[in-house]
């Protein structure tokens, strides 16, 4: 099982996540990170080691400029399409581009990016990605008691994020005003 957390706090984005690398019942624990640093981000991922190798270590990453939600929507994603393109790991299905689901932190803002390439920030300031998101986020199981009201998580997600940092081997990422 896969997490990767992130949390924004006082202008500084922190990301942690596991070390394992699993398939089918066979768990093994890796030296090469999921979080890691590519400067000015912090990028950690799920969905193949493959994907995160090319991120932390072929991706040029272009340094931000202007309106941050636009230059990542725009310039950051075409730079990580051409990345994974470049390194054989970008895959189609009707026509469209797929890739794999990844956080990133940069000038003290959090961003989520989605399989389809879609760039979302989370109005909380955390989020977390990959098969124990639930988990790290608290958030209940399914239930199929219809009289229980659907509540949204409850407010232990920010605590477990920062449970789960253990600095100094949390990459962060710092707003250049700081």
């Amino acid at each position: 099982m896969t997490v990767i957390v992130g949390l924004v706090h006082r202008g500084r984005t922190h990301l942690a996540g596991d070390s394992a690398g699993s398939g089918g019942s066979q768990l093994a624990i890796r030296r090469d990170p999921k979080v890691f640093t590519n400067d000015p981000y912090v990028l950690g991922f799920t969905t193949s080691f493959r994907m995160g190798r090319l991120l932390h270590h072929a991706f040029e990453a272009p340094h931000p400029e202007g309106d941050l939600d636009r230059f990542m929507a725009t310039r950051f994603i075409n730079a990580v399409r051409a990345c994974l393109k470049d390194g054989g790991w970008a895959r189609k299905d009707s026509e469209q581009e797929q890739a794999g689901v990844f956080l990133v932190g940069v000038h003290g803002r959090l961003f989520e990016i989605h399989d389809d390439y879609q760039v979302g920030e989370p109005m909380e300031g955390y989020a977390a990605v990959g098969s124990g998101d639930d988990l790290a986020l608290c958030t209940p199981p399914p239930s199929s008691d219809s009289n229980r009201a659907s509540a949204s998580p409850p407010p232990c997600a920010p605590q477990i994020i920062t449970a789960r940092m253990s600095p100094p081997r949390t990459p962060t990422s710092r707003h250049p005003a700081e």
